[in-house]
């Protein structure tokens, strides 16, 4: 019973993300990398099979309160207004008080990611401005694969970059931006998220 349960949930989660941003095409595909390039990651790190389900499922809600942003933001194609910017950031706020209305722990570690997954290993991150391990180890996952397929997608407002130059930004922001232990195994492994790319691209 309880596996039924757990496995209802993860449908329902996979179909809330995709609903929450449903006004996005390619949202499905986007989800799905994030979600496969969490579980890389946190095998990678050696984290414990229940737990590297809980992130990899919960990833895939990093971003449910964009469906609290107007459309003109979220999809604008040139450079955002400071007043835009601001309203932007905002989503994790959104997201984070949205999530706290579901109990459980796929949800807990959802809420988690949701507020965390734009904080900055040098502390020039939102909303908080935490540093380092003050930024809970989910946020730090998402936050690196999440800023990798951002990276090599195509946007209103941007063209995508190869997944190697995707890596070699990485590489040259860790420590900085990024957890270094998280893009040391993003290195480790970076033939199995090639693997994913090319899979789902």
């Amino acid at each position: 019973m309880t596996t039924n349960i757990q496995e209802y949930e993860d449908v329902f989660i996979r179909n809330l993300a995709i609903l929450a941003e449903f006004r996005d095409p390619n949202v499905n595909i986007h989800l799905e990398r994030v979600r496969r390039y969490c579980e890389i990651i946190c095998d990678g790190l050696g984290l414990p099979e229940n737990t590297i389900k809980q992130i990899s499922i919960a990833s895939q809600l990093h971003d449910v309160g964009k469906a609290a942003i107007p459309d003109e933001i979220n999809f604008k194609s040139g450079e955002l207004t400071d007043e835009e910017w601001k309203a932007s950031k905002t989503h994790v706020n959104l997201g984070y008080k949205f999530l706290g209305e579901f109990s459980s722990p796929h949800f807990e570690i959802a809420q988690e990611i949701a507020i965390s997954h734009h904080e900055r290993w040098n502390g020039s991150g939102y909303p908080n401005g935490l540093t380092k391990e003050k930024i809970p180890l989910s946020g730090r996952i998402v936050g690196v694969v999440d800023t990798f397929d951002a990276l090599t997608s195509e946007r209103s407002y941007k063209k995508k970059i190869s997944p190697f130059d995707a890596l070699d930004l990485l590489n040259n922001s860790k420590g900085k931006l990024f957890d270094p232990n998280i893009v040391e195994i993003m290195n480790l492994y970076f033939v199995e998220i090639l693997k994913v790319f090319d899979e789902l691209n």
